[in-house]
């Protein structure tokens, strides 16, 4: 790996180390990036969603998740299409994961977090995502696939 220069700004541990190309697409979905890096007692550097620690602001967690959110659902907003009958029919989703999907991966999650009454109109994905207090789905609609592989719920 090539090493970085003292002026270069580093970047989300999780967006530099990781292997795949999955993890662009951490990197420009999922990290905070208008906030600055926390250096970690691991030496390394994480934003806000990744930092591996319930010690993070959860006050400032919360108030950028739900911002996240509601950008979330502007970029996936209801489709009202109906079948040859007049039935509703479920949104479409696209086969793009990476880009058409509620992407929480590798998320640390300090505190309680809601997602009730929430519809996820396309798939979501907590891969590798960690919970350290509650987490609430009920009477939540999951219109698409829901991933939870190697989730961590405390």
């Amino acid at each position: 790996m090539p090493r970085k220069s003292a002026t270069e700004k580093p970047l989300c541990y999780v967006r530099d180390e990781l292997k795949g190309t999955y993890v662009d697409d951490i990197g420009e979905e999922v990290c905070v990036t208008d906030l600055p890096l926390t250096k970690h007692s691991d030496g390394k550097y994480y934003c806000l969603f990744h930092l591996p620690t319930s010690e993070k602001d959860a006050i400032r967690f919360k108030e950028v998740f739900e911002l996240k959110l509601k950008t979330l659902e502007k970029q996936f907003p209801p489709k009202e299409e109906s079948n040859l009958n007049g039935e509703e029919t479920q949104p479409e989703v696209s086969e793009d994961f990476s880009r058409k999907c509620y992407d929480f991966s590798y998320v640390w999650f300090p505190g309680e977090v809601t997602f009730e009454g929430w519809d996820f109109r396309v798939a979501v994905n907590f891969y590798s995502a960690v919970f350290c207090s509650d987490v609430f789905f009920s009477s939540a609609t999951f219109h698409s696939d829901a991933f939870f592989r190697t989730a961590k719920f405390a």
